[in-house]
């Protein structure tokens, strides 16, 4: 036997590829300012036909092929487009995704219809119905598509079923969130609470005699008030005659103050009558 009959079949660089791991995030993306030369073309598309040919089988040796082509043009839809056909046809979806977005943002008003269509549909796949109908309105301002006019038919369907159950959730949220707050009881005896304590303090303000027991047991009872409470004080007509007289507010801050005082004014039957209210009532 020869040396030559010996020697093992060497296998060729691109057999080798589909054997080694390569990592599709760190594939290149091209440079967009590199200069633009002629003599890559024919390098280019023949990198683009071997891609298109191996890519079902050889996924790796596609992409290598498909990735040199974008680095010789880097703002070249033709390439990103066909490296994003990969990528969706091995389930690469965001990688495909973000090649589309390359040619879109490199090429401005130059963006080929196959670019929009193609977005489109895999953003229709991720359920990005919004951006999936912008894509289609903006492909079919370029070619009339009917698949791509039933697609948006479908997209708009869905975006509005999907916009509905949103709005259905952050009703329900809200209705959650509301019954999970403290609820301010809707009462009578609730607005008699909140008008002795305005009278109370428009009157005296941060006076020292808030601190007496007398204040103190005005305050208690109006915040522990109930509603047969509420109705009692509402039906007497000396007491609410008394919380809106300025003469007796004075008067009664100064008894507060000082019980003591209170012998000056026991000749002073309106107010004695007035004070027994209040005493009588918040007791």
């Amino acid at each position: 036997m020869s040396d030559d009959e010996s020697m093992p079949e060497l296998e060729t660089p691109f057999e080798l590829t589909n054997k080694i791991l390569i990592d599709k995030h760190k594939l290149p993306i091209g440079d967009v300012n590199k200069q633009f030369d002629e003599a890559n073309i024919e390098v280019a598309m023949q990198n683009r036909q071997k891609a298109l040919t191996v890519y079902k089988d050889n996924q790796n040796e596609a992409l290598l092929l498909i990735s040199d082509s974008i680095e010789m043009f880097p703002r070249s839809s033709l390439y990103l487009n066909t490296r994003a056909e990969i990528f969706r046809f091995h389930g690469d979806v965001q990688l495909a995704i973000r090649d589309l977005k390359l040619a879109i943002d490199r090429n401005g008003d130059n963006v080929q219809f196959k670019t929009f269509k193609l977005l489109s549909e895999l953003q229709f796949d991720c359920q990005d119905f919004s951006d999936c109908i912008a894509n289609i309105q903006k492909a079919l301002r370029l070619e009339n598509d009917p698949t791509l006019k039933e697609l948006l038919t479908e997209a708009q369907k869905r975006n509005q079923e999907l916009q509905k159950r949103q709005q259905e959730f952050e009703t329900q949220q809200q209705v959650k969130k509301e019954a999970e707050k403290p609820k301010k009881p809707d009462t009578q005896s609730q607005k008699m609470n909140d008008e002795i304590q305005d009278n109370i303090k428009n009157k005296f303000g941060d006076n020292p005699a808030f601190q007496s027991p007398l204040f103190k047991n005005l305050f208690n009872t109006a915040q522990n008030m109930n509603d047969d409470k509420a109705q009692e004080l509402m039906g007497n007509e000396v007491l609410m005659a008394a919380f809106n007289d300025p003469d007796f507010a004075r008067k009664i801050a100064e008894v507060a103050k000082d019980p003591k005082a209170g012998a000056k004014y026991s000749n002073d039957p309106v107010f004695m009558k007035a004070f027994g209210a209040v005493l009588g009532a918040f007791k």
